[in-house]
C-alpha cells in the first residue's frame, strides 16, 4: 500500500490533485490534464472518507480506471478504423 505522499505525487502525473477536509470527512479530486479544446475532466472521491489516504486512494483508483477505459476505446477505434 502506498502512502499519501506517493499517491498525491502519482496523481500529479494525470492532473492537479486536491485534498480537503469537509464536514462529513475527506474528499479528493483531480482536474485532469486534457488536450482537447473546450474539454475538462474532473475525477472525484466521495465527501465522507475517514482519512485523507482513503480518499486519495479512491481517487487514484478512479483515475486509473478512466485511463484504462480511454486506452481501450482508443485501441478499439484503431482496430475498426485503422
Amino acid at each position: 500500500m502506498a502512502d499519501l505522499e506517493q499517491i498525491l505525487l502519482h496523481l500529479c502525473r494525470f492532473g492537479r490533485p486536491r485534498l480537503s477536509r469537509m464536514d462529513r470527512g475527506w474528499h479528493c479530486w483531480v482536474s485532469m490534464h486534457v488536450q482537447a479544446v473546450g474539454a475538462a475532466v474532473e475525477i472525484k472521491s466521495e465527501f465522507d472518507h475517514a482519512t485523507p489516504l482513503e480518499s486519495a486512494q479512491v481517487c487514484l483508483d478512479r483515475v486509473q480506471a478512466v485511463v484504462r477505459d480511454i486506452s481501450k476505446l482508443a485501441d478499439n477505434k484503431a482496430l475498426t478504423h485503422g
